[in-house]
């Protein structure tokens, strides 16, 4: 099929395709990426959220090396029996920890007070844009649930 056209088409097609696998790449890449840091996020905002350092929280619940911690940080994954272990430690579950559960854990009365902070820490410019975002998620929630 290729054979009929000329060679500079040909050319620009092979291109045209090496980029678009680099793209879709990239893509897939930056998705897995995220997922496997997520677990590093929600883990130190667990481990802030009471106080601790995140080599104690794991020396806590069994992990012999500092090292280990560190490979989190850099994106390796904790074994299955230490997620396990860290979600029982701080009342989550595994898929809340891995980024697997979309739903956060419910803001606590403790979470509207840090909320409260953070918006009178916040610009009177930003404060308005935190705002103006706080309305948009409104609206959609009220749309999703006229919807149901």
């Amino acid at each position: 099929m290729l054979s009929c056209l000329p060679d500079y088409c040909i050319s620009f097609l092979l291109v045209c395709k090496a980029v678009f696998i680099s793209f879709i790449s990239f893509v897939v890449m930056h998705n897995f990426r995220q997922g496997i840091f997520m677990f590093w996020s929600r883990y130190v905002a667990l481990c802030d959220k009471i106080g601790k350092a995140p080599n104690v929280v794991a020396a806590e619940v069994g992990v012999k090396s500092s090292g280990t911690v560190t490979g989190w940080k850099n994106g390796a994954k904790p074994r299955d029996g230490i997620l396990q272990k860290l979600s029982a430690y701080f009342g989550v579950s595994v898929e809340y920890l891995t980024g697997e559960q979309k739903n956060t854990v419910p803001i606590s009365e403790d979470g509207k007070a840090e909320i409260l902070s953070i918006f009178e820490s916040l610009s009177p410019d930003r404060r308005s844009k935190l705002l103006e975002l706080a309305r948009l998620y409104l609206a959609d929630q009220r749309k999703i649930e006229e919807t149901k």
